[in-house]
């Protein structure tokens, strides 16, 4: 059998995805503890600056007082815990030195979970990396010096060194991709960099890849050998050497994958073999499997192994079908398999495609090894002499300016992003059985020694493209209607038949950055990148904040939005202009809509209910839009935040029937959504937004008993996350996110 290590690593990561799939990792087993008064004992393991904030990893840790201490919370095993310091500073020679034994007083706070689709999981994420729990507002209440300075400390100091060495030579931004590709310092790196990279097709140049590893391991190598020294020991020094650097860096999962395809190249090398890049891979992969098997849920270590199989599957194939030689054309098939192998995943994790990031890397890859060198040799010459630093990281600054140029020139070209939105996973493993397919026929074709002709070519190509294609089918029923997990506040979205798309409201009370964390990644997951309608019921803060948000983001990493609706009601107040002056600076349509207006979208009637025309309400809340709307035999009511007068006046316009769905005023306070109109109405389902924990107690008792005595299914953010429901007119389907993940 031909590459047994690519069999076992493929079936390994196969079976653990299975596994987690069945079992997924519990992310809830400490939710209890959120917000407790703890103090924690635990071996110092690391430590670093984020944010102008001092965090420490204690490793083995144990909880040794606290409120509400049970035999249970003590008798906790625990892998790590990450403590954020109160009153550090912000040098890391303040705090303990690793390895030293310590014992903080602060609150404990479990990590938040994925809200909605697409959303990032930061407890998943935590788990993967072995950290159970944070504790904030830390104070260090002992500390068990150590004889000697350990090297682990030395290593931490060092990074810590350089990393500010970095910061004196390149500035503000250019220090920060500095330290992300050269240290794996990624804790200062702005949302608008990483964004800007991703957009382009780079974020490879922010990681400790295989390819540093390789320019920095092998360039040591050659020059030891210059120096006269013998292959295997020149080889030796180059792996410790580029060991050490690994540690430095702080042995990121790419980086161990990239260390271990590196000593199995050296390995090969010293025996006299050919290295088989596949073979090499699927031993790291199946290593670093078996140190951490809940690795396999984890992106970073999905997309770092993908890379460098795309290369291994991929350029065979591009190389029996672009017969060209050369090396711009070995750099174009590299590129082109890595980008092709590489897209169901990219679609999976980011939901969008960079079309220009081919051409992109075909420059931005070859710079990258003299960037790296720069780099390097600035950050040591400058630990001795900054001006010697400044002047020996020129290249490296001449190339960070060619790479923003890029992401610029990236950006200003029209549709240079396509957002399809999140593959479903039957899409995916028919995709990855056409590329294998076409590497199988490109590979027995090229060992029969025969030339590809035209209609081979032709016959490849439409394999290739009908694999991707399918990436992109979605079957959905008519009309989806999403109601946002924003916390306390209010954030609806529909998608209608004809494509286009209408929220009501936007917005949170308690979530900060709402739209950029939560709205806008749920989304584009779902192969959205603009919305036709926003409407704003009405223009309290948990209802509108986030349409400001999106409006000023820039349009490349948001969400555009084309058309901004409005309750007519003649003057606004604070939030209503500045919401109007942002629209009109940002090049948004603003509309007003009163009651007895309607549209029809795609087959969908929206017809207003609430405001009046020319009618005086005594507060916002009475004067939010109300909108009934229908689908063949599917009817919604939105009521926004209605309560008194503008309730009362809706009540009576609203014609009498069984409704599908009602969104409830208020998050569900009891005083709204009376008995009287619930009678009128009789839904069948209700929507509820509210937060978890939020302090007002909605949904209110109250109200959940008269939705009760109605018959009606509740369906509540704080409790399910974001909840879906599909409807063709007939048939419904709801899906809630947070109980179907802990499911699946």
């Amino acid at each position: 059998m031909k590459r047994p290590a690519c069999v076992i690593g493929m079936c390994l990561m196969l079976t653990l995805r299975m596994l987690f799939a069945l079992r997924p990792p519990d992310t809830d087993a400490l939710r209890f503890m959120d917000g407790m008064k703890v103090s924690v004992a635990g071996t110092v393991d690391d430590k670093y600056i984020k944010h102008d904030n001092t965090y420490l990893i204690l490793d083995n840790p144990k909880i040794i007082s606290g409120e509400d201490l049970t035999d249970e919370i003590s008798e906790l095993k625990l892998n790590r815990i990450k403590i954020k310091l109160k009153d550090a500073g912000c040098s890391l020679s303040d705090a303990p030195m690793t390895g030293s034994e310590v014992t903080v007083r602060g609150r404990a706070m479990a990590f938040p979970k994925a809200r909605n689709p697409g959303n990032f999981d930061t407890a998943e994420y935590e788990l993967i990396h072995g950290t159970d729990l944070e504790v904030y507002d830390a104070k260090i209440t002992s500390v068990t010096p150590l004889p000697h300075t350990p090297l682990r400390e030395r290593i931490c100091l060092a990074r810590d060194a350089l990393g500010r060495v970095a910061d004196r030579i390149y500035g503000e931004t250019d220090a920060q991709v500095i330290k992300a590709m050269t240290l794996g310092d990624r804790n200062d790196l702005s949302d608008e960099l990483k964004s800007g990279y991703r957009r382009a097709g780079m974020s490879h140049i922010l990681c400790i890849s295989g390819l540093h590893i390789s320019f920095l391991g092998m360039g040591i190598c050659r020059l030891f050998k210059r120096l006269g020294m013998r292959i295997r020991p020149s080889y030796a020094a180059g792996m410790i050497i580029t060991a050490s650097y690994g540690v430095l860096t702080g042995l990121g999962v790419s980086t161990v994958r990239a260390l271990i395809m590196f000593a199995l190249m050296m390995a090969a090398e010293i025996a006299g073999r050919t290295p088989d890049l596949l073979s090499s891979v699927s031993v790291a992969a199946v290593a670093v499997m078996l140190w951490r098997p809940v690795y396999v849920l984890d992106a970073g270590f999905v997309l770092s192994f993908a890379a460098v199989a795309g290369i291994g599957v991929m350029e065979p194939a591009f190389r029996y079908m672009i017969p060209l030689k050369g090396r711009f054309f070995d750099a174009l098939r590299s590129s082109l398999a890595v980008t092709v192998f590489m897209l169901p995943l990219t679609m999976y994790y980011f939901f969008c495609v960079p079309l220009c990031s081919v051409p992109v890397n075909l420059l931005a890859v070859p710079l990258a090894g003299i960037l790296l060198i720069s780099a390097v040799i600035s950050l040591a010459s400058g630990a001795f002499c900054i001006p010697l630093g400044i002047v020996s990281a020129l290249p490296a600054r001449l190339i960070l300016w060619i790479y923003s140029g890029l992401i610029r020139i990236n950006d200003a070209i029209p549709h240079s992003r396509l957002t399809p939105g999140r593959p479903a996973a039957a899409a995916i493993v028919f995709c990855y059985t056409g590329y294998i397919a076409l590497a199988l026929y490109a590979g027995r074709q090229r060992s029969r020694r025969k030339k590809m002709t035209a209609a081979c070519r032709l016959v490849c190509a439409g394999v290739l493209a009908g694999s991707m294609m399918v990436l992109t089918v979605h079957i959905r029923m008519p009309l989806e209607i999403t109601m946002l997990d924003v916390g306390q506040g209010d954030c609806h979205f529909m998608l209608m038949p004809d494509g286009r798309s209408l929220m009501i409201d936007c917005g949170s009370g308690d979530v900060d950055k709402v739209a950029r964390y939560r709205v806008v990644p749920c989304l584009m997951s779902m192969g959205c990148d603009s919305i036709d309608y926003a409407v704003v019921t009405h223009t309290d803060e948990d209802h509108m904040n986030g349409y400001l948000e999106l409006m000023d983001m820039d349009e490349k990493e948001g969400i555009r939005i084309r058309s901004l609706i409005l309750p007519d009601i003649g003057e606004y107040d604070e939030n209503g202009r500045k919401l109007i002056e942002t629209a009109v600076r940002k090049g948004v349509r603003v509309l007003k809509i009163h009651a007895g207006e309607s549209m029809d979208a795609g087959g969908v009637e929206l017809r207003c209910l609430n405001p009046a025309l020319g009618r005086a309400y005594a507060d916002a809340n009475e004067t939010s839009v109300c909108l009934d709307i229908r689908y063949r035999g599917f009817r919604a009511l939105y009521t926004g935040d209605a309560e008194g007068a503008g309730e009362q006046e809706m009540m009576e316009r609203i014609a009498e029937g069984r409704c599908t769905l009602l969104k409830c005023a208020h998050h569900g306070s009891r005083n709204s959504t009376p008995a009287g109109f619930l009678k009128m109405i009789r839904p069948a389902c209700t929507f509820i937004s509210a937060g978890e924990d939020n302090r007002y107690g909605h949904p209110h008792k109250e109200l959940m008993e008269r939705l009760q005595d109605a018959g009606s299914r509740v369906y509540v953010t704080k409790e399910l996350g974001a909840v879906r429901m599909s409807t063709d007119g007939k048939r419904i389907k709801t899906e809630h996110y947070v109980r179907e993940r802990r499911r699946k």
